[in-house]
């Protein structure tokens, strides 16, 4: 029940942080600053690059983001790959031992997934799951520039939505460069490498829903994909397997009524290194 002393809340019209308009996207609920050059736009995407479930950078959390954008240190997520201590020393309260540490992660964070590239690009509707399933289909990374939205779509586990938002990013050629710059700059996606077929995963579909505790969405999709497995974004006859975590929605619910072997964390596990 409302209480007498609340006020009515209304969506804004406006970017709190630029003042520029805002729009409502037809199916979803947030709305949007449609001014590209936001700085809270740029600090958002930074921070997604950076994530633990993204390309994993430790020691430069969100104030110290902040205040390399407010610097002109970094501007794009591939600035973050020109780092350099004389800039990081200007950074208040960053001393040598933080900077150190930085710049360590900065440069392990260059040997990655396919997978975890693809997701920390930040691409509308593509999650952890689908761009696993992606990095899965096309090996590398310039098959994915010059993908056709047909050929998405044969994808399992790619719909319409996905398919899409891939083109309508790289179709912008600033996002192909910085991608290629990244590339230039020492990132280094490579496939992960699929164990035999005699794995208890093999040619399984598995559905993802929940938070957790020890991995990312990320993570668990990555270990069942180089274990010959499938991930699926819905629950379905062809699941075989529903992993679950904390707050599982309508997919536990639904693998329940179809009668779908449900999973926790800890059986996932024990079942990593298992061979039929």
């Amino acid at each position: 029940m409302r209480k007498n002393w609340s006020i009515k809340w209304n969506m804004p019209t406006k970017c709190p942080s630029c003042g520029s308009s805002v729009i409502n996207i037809e199916g979803e609920v947030a709305v949007k600053c449609v001014n590209k050059m936001c700085k809270s736009k740029h600090l958002r995407r930074l921070m997604f690059f950076v994530a633990k479930g993204a390309m994993n950078i430790d020691h430069i959390g969100d104030k110290v983001l902040a205040k390399l954008l407010e610097n002109g240190f970094v501007q794009k997520i591939s600035d973050i790959y020109r780092l350099t201590k004389a800039e990081l020393t200007q950074i208040e309260g960053f001393k040598d031992k933080s900077i150190c540490n930085l710049l360590n992660s900065i440069e392990r964070s260059k040997k990655t997934t396919l997978s975890r590239l693809i997701f920390s690009l930040d691409i509308h509707h593509i999650g952890a799951s689908t761009a696993a399933i992606i990095a899965d289909y096309v090996k590398e990374i310039n098959n994915l520039i010059n993908i056709t939205y047909n050929e998405l779509l044969t994808i399992d586990g790619v719909g319409p939505k996905a398919a899409e938002s891939v083109i309508d990013f790289f179709s912008n050629q600033s996002n192909v460069r910085e991608v290629y710059e990244l590339i230039e700059l020492g990132v280094k996606p490579e496939l992960s490498v699929k164990q035999k077929n005699n794995h208890s995963f093999y040619n399984k579909m598995f559905v993802l829903t929940g938070k957790l505790p020890h991995y990312t969405r990320l993570e668990a999709t990555e270990l069942i994909v180089e274990r010959g497995g499938h991930v699926g974004s819905s629950v379905s006859s062809k699941t075989d397997f529903v992993l679950v975590g904390d707050e599982s929605g309508s997919k536990l619910a639904n693998a329940e009524k179809l009668g779908v072997k449900i999973i926790t964390e800890s059986e996932f596990v024990k079942l990593l290194d298992r061979s039929d």
